[in-house]
């Protein structure tokens, strides 16, 4: 099995301005299980912006090795830079014995999704003039393109595993994500553990098997706990 096969991971999307990175904050905040995956991008440093908490600033030349290296899960270009989320990223915060969460757009979902399956999907949504009064409010300078491109977001709902409504206040959305979130790690392991007592029964069946080659000198019977007992007879006489 690969390291990150079955790893859990949290992807969380949405139209900008919807405040999908600030509910994957207070997610992280509130949660000690779920950490912010950093993203790597080629622009500039913002002020107030640290390299490693916001994002990793790579030179072109760093953003080209890592690319020749297959180091990128997904990455994209936008306004003139280059974003992309690392396979050593995921590797430390899994290795910390945590869940990634990921803010991805759409087709970073996707791509997401084709090397990882066990994602959980999560698109965040608000009414269209919500989402519009929040890109104004926040002081976007281009709010009619922001708005034309939400409308591809939006046709991508329908592909995620859950839509949970930031129309109100953060906190109920953050809980709505708590809850899905808890809702697919139950179901997680309740396969797992079905899983671990297919296998039992398999071992059992397999131990019975072998016990019908052995030759007719022994005997054997299963307790009720499951466990095979073997005895070897002697004349007449059974001892283990």
């Amino acid at each position: 099995m690969a390291r990150d096969e079955g790893q859990a991971i949290l992807v969380i999307s949405g139209p900008s301005g919807v405040g999908k990175t600030s509910v994957a904050r207070a997610l992280t905040g509130d949660d000690g299980r779920l950490v912010l995956a950093v993203t790597s991008t080629t622009r500039a440093a913002r002020p107030g912006e640290l390299d490693g908490r916001d994002y990793h600033f790579l030179s072109e030349d760093e953003f080209d090795r890592l690319l020749e290296d297959d180091g990128f899960i997904e990455y994209v270009s936008a306004r003139g830079a280059r974003y992309g989320l690392t396979r050593a990223e995921l590797g430390r915060i899994w290795e910390d014995g945590h869940v990634p969460v990921l803010v991805l757009d759409p087709a970073g979902k996707d791509a997401v999704k084709a090397l990882y399956p066990q994602a959980l999907s999560v698109f965040i949504d608000a009414p269209s003039a919500v989402v519009t009064e929040r890109l104004f409010a926040r002081g976007d300078t281009d709010v009619a393109a922001r708005m034309s491109d939400n409308l591809k977001v939006w046709a991508a709902r329908d592909g995620y595993d859950a839509v949970v409504s930031n129309e109100g206040d953060i906190e109920t959305c953050v809980d709505g994500v708590h809850r899905v979130f808890d809702s697919r790690s139950r179901t997680d392991d309740a396969t797992q553990m079905a899983g671990d007592i297919a296998h039992e029964t398999k071992c059992n069946d397999e131990r019975r098997d072998d016990m019908a080659e052995l030759p007719h000198t022994y005997e054997a019977y299963e307790d009720k706990g499951g466990t095979m007992h073997l005895f070897a007879l002697d004349g007449g006489q059974g001892r283990w």
